[in-house]
């Protein structure tokens, strides 16, 4: 898993890119604008619903997002 600021930082990235505030995304999600602040500063990780949410909102995959690479690639590498 990538470090957590760098989570936070895709997260800015494409929310940004849809046009969205935070207090946009976070009704959309169904969450708090404080948590999305804290999703982007690093101080916090969303729990896995919320991931799933966010990637559907963002128009990207969750593993895109929290993953540092591909996880079914990784996990082809580990079973050769």
């Amino acid at each position: 898993m990538p470090h957590i600021e760098d989570v936070g930082k895709r997260i800015k990235r494409l929310r940004e890119e849809n046009g969205l505030t935070q207090e946009a995304l976070a009704r959309k999600v169904g969450i708090r604008a404080t948590a999305i602040n804290n999703y982007e500063s690093g101080i916090r990780t969303p729990k896995d619903v919320i991931k799933v949410r966010l990637a559907d909102v963002l128009g990207d995959t969750v593993e895109s997002i929290f993953f540092a690479e591909n996880v079914h690639d990784t996990c082809k590498k580990a079973n050769r």
